[in-house]
């Protein structure tokens, strides 16, 4: 059996008041940034328009911006993915409101600025989403309840499960990983979406699988 570490005595029981004096100075401060700025949601939750395409020549990022700029699609996010390939958001308060009205009409016009300067038959698109804002808002509330409802059952199990003192350690350390896993999302600015939302419910459920 390969082992990387031999040996290892560490006294985690020594280390305990470093330990917890390093994880609030981590956890503390991100508690106010999530409540009064909240996450950088993804267009599944504030509604938008994805739409990721693959030029047959490198683009210039800073070029495809000014176009959608001049076409009517401000504040357009794009970003590069590949060697070729650019994603672009659309999640621009108007753009989104646009979109309540039905019809793909910012994809639309993205596709049309594009083949516009750069002619039909130079990209491919690989992916295009448009999410209203009514939707997203409904995404949203109902990934808050999932987690809520998740993480609820999952303490009250661990408090029947064993005994008062014993219940109170595992709902906090559990309490401790979900928060920071939250902070350390809030940190990393990384994008929620419903794939990060699934991975915060794994967390809960490995988290209860090791206190038990």
């Amino acid at each position: 059996m390969l082992r990387i570490l031999h040996n290892t005595k560490i006294d985690f029981i020594r280390l305990r008041k470093q330990a917890a004096i390093f994880i609030a100075i981590l956890i503390l401060p991100a508690i106010p940034l999530i409540l009064f700025s909240g996450f950088n949601y993804g267009i599944e939750f504030t509604g938008g328009t994805l739409l990721q395409v693959e030029f047959q020549e490198p683009p210039d990022v800073g070029e495809v911006r000014a176009l959608l700029a001049e076409n009517s699609v401000p504040g357009a996010e794009i970003s590069t993915f590949g060697a070729n390939a650019l994603a672009i958001r659309a999640q621009e308060s108007e753009a989104v409101e646009e979109q309540a009205a039905g019809a793909e009409r910012v994809a639309a016009r993205i596709r049309a600025a594009l083949d516009g300067r750069y002619g039909a038959g130079s990209y491919r698109v690989l992916l295009s989403e448009t999410v209203g804002p009514k939707v997203g808002s409904e995404l949203r509330q109902q990934a808050a309840i999932a987690m809520l409802i998740a993480f609820g059952m999952t303490l009250l199990y661990l408090a029947w499960r064993f005994e008062w003192r014993f219940s109170v350690a595992a709902v906090l350390a559990t309490l401790h990983d979900i928060v920071a896993t939250l902070a350390f999302i809030k940190y990393m600015n990384l994008e929620v979406t419903l794939f990060v939302v699934g991975a915060v419910l794994t967390v809960i459920g490995y988290s209860m699988n090791d206190k038990v």
